[in-house]
């Protein structure tokens, strides 16, 4: 099993919903507009500069709290990237959940363990074209299987990959990693 960490950290521009913690000091708010790092699919906002360190040094820590400090930046009922800025929302174990339509929310809440829930494992490259994918906010969605996410380039690959998850995944499970952390553009 390979471990990858890339402790990155960049400074991004405010959004809405600036009612994150912060993930290593739950007591102060995230800054919309400080560092932070796209971790698991979701992006983690942080209280000041120190805080990006202790994150890199064990990500899975400080995830899935009670606690709101993570953004998913996906709809993940439809596995497709989603604006985070509008429409439905939930919050569970800690993320914050965007949802395309209100059926999708109403899905999610039925069973949010079942779509809430972060696979061990990660696969940065297009599960169909095998193209690099440099972190997931630049990933048209993703699919999981078998304990696997796994992404995909653009709108023609999904379908592909939604239909047939073995064929492709057997393609690019080699490069399969635990802990994959991304700086935020």
């Amino acid at each position: 099993m390979i471990t990858a960490i890339v402790a990155l950290v960049s400074f991004t521009t405010p959004v809405a919903g600036a009612d994150f913690v912060c993930p290593i000091m739950v007591s102060h708010k995230a800054k919309t507009d400080g560092p932070s790092v796209v971790y698991a699919g979701a992006t983690y906002r942080f209280c000041c500069g120190g805080c990006p360190d202790a994150f890199a040094k064990n990500p899975a820590k400080y995830v899935g709290t009670k606690e709101v400090s993570g953004d998913f930046l996906f709809d993940p009922t439809t596995g497709k990237r989603v604006d985070t800025g509008a429409g439905f929302t939930s919050d569970y174990k800690g993320l914050r959940f965007h949802f395309a339509t209100k059926a999708g929310k109403a899905t999610f809440d039925k069973n949010p363990a079942k779509y809430g829930t972060t696979p061990k494992m990660e696969v940065m490259k297009c599960a169909v074209m095998g193209d690099a994918i440099p972190s997931p906010d630049e990933a048209y969605g993703y699919v999981d299987f078998k304990d696997t996410r796994y992404y995909v380039c653009c709108a023609a690959c999904m379908p592909k990959l939604v239909a047939t998850p073995a064929k492709y995944a057997a393609k690019v499970k080699a490069v399969a990693a635990k802990g994959y952390l991304h700086a935020e553009k």
